[in-house]
């Protein structure tokens, strides 16, 4: 069951009178079959009844609805203003990398499942956007595929979609500049990724192999590099996996001059208070260094009869709060420069 959206009557409605009205919707991606219009009336309970048995109702005639299939080559797909459109792909017995080019300035995003119709609130995997604005998405060998572009604009937006093979490669990586004190925890998108991979910063001689502490959906890593004294540089990044490899477009630069790891932490908290209210006060956090550093940990404590808490659902004691400052959520243990 799908839901279409919301029709409000307004007005007095006699007893044993009817009503007709008219109420226009428009239709999200639906799977290709037949399909029946259902109408829920009262479904909030604003009125009060005593029998609702017969609020619910199905058309007796059905909908034909014929989804949109992918076909060899580069596809188009017009999408709506605020709108979605679904699509299938055919069956496969391998993985596949689809790409979504979109306008510039477009907001579109997409979505992928595999033996069901995808939708922002329930997919299998989103796609990663590309510093060109490209949306990548993997795709696994299932027998029935779908993808929903979803338009979050105010203009309707044509994206072209196509489809290959899911071949190790590299696109891009950040940051493309690292200090070599510590580790470098580089985010990297590519295709064909697994936990199998193994990622290398090489110049002429020198090397080092990262650790891959996070991977999404096959296309993007999270690998961290022991940098700490490597020498100064252009390093070519290159990923390996079961005798294939391959490298990086762009450079990797290593550097010697910087000022490393910096932590910066403040407090925000109201200017006024009243005395026996709950008040909110944000801790936050950021290493505004150019090098990584350990997630830190902190410890907030008050003075006086003042107590705390995490949360509104836990005891307010006068005891010291310690909070661990995570990084991202894939890299969560590691507090990179610049977050």
């Amino acid at each position: 069951m799908v839901e279409l959206g919301e029709y409000t009557v307004t007005g007095t409605l006699e007893p044993l009178a009817n009503r007709e009205v008219t109420a226009q919707f428009m239709l999200p991606p639906l799977k290709s079959g037949n399909w029946r219009i259902g109408v829920t009336t009262n479904s909030y309970r604003d009125v009060y009844e005593v029998k609702r048995a017969d609020n619910q109702a199905f058309s007796e005639e059905t909908l034909a609805v014929m989804l949109p299939v992918w076909s060899a080559g580069n596809n188009r797909f017009a999408v709506p203003v605020r709108g979605e459109i679904g699509f299938s792909l055919p069956s496969s017995e391998a993985a596949r990398v689809v790409t979504v080019a979109v306008p510039a300035g477009a907001t579109m995003e997409a979505f992928a499942a595999a033996g069901y119709l995808p939708s922002a609130e329930s997919s299998d995997s989103a796609a990663v956007r590309l510093s060109d604005g490209r949306l990548l998405l993997t795709m696994p060998a299932a027998e029935a595929s779908y993808i929903t572009l979803v338009n979050g604009g105010e203009t309707a937006a044509t994206a072209t979609v196509s489809v290959a093979a899911a071949s190790l490669s590299l696109l891009e990586a950040m940051p493309a500049q690292i200090l070599n004190r510590g580790s470098a925890t580089m985010r990297v998108i590519g295709t064909g990724l697994s936990k199998e991979s193994v990622f290398t910063l090489k110049m002429g001689s020198v090397a080092v192999t990262g650790e891959t502490v996070a991977l999404e959906n096959g296309l993007v890593a999270s690998v961290q590099f022991a940098v700490d004294g490597l020498a100064p540089g252009s390093y070519t990044l290159s990923v390996a996996e079961n005798g294939k490899t391959a490298a990086l477009a762009s450079k990797i630069t290593v550097k010697a001059d910087g000022v490393g790891p910096k932590l910066e932490a403040w407090l925000e908290t109201p200017a006024n208070v009243r005395d026996g209210r709950i008040y909110t006060a944000w801790l936050c956090y950021r290493n505004s260094g150019d090098a990584d550093m350990t997630m830190p940990l902190f410890e907030v404590s008050c003075n006086g009869n003042t107590k705390t808490a995490l949360s509104l659902d836990d005891d307010f004691t006068g005891e010291s709060l310690f909070i661990a400052g995570i990084g991202d959520k894939k890299t969560a243990g590691i507090l990179r420069a610049g977050e």
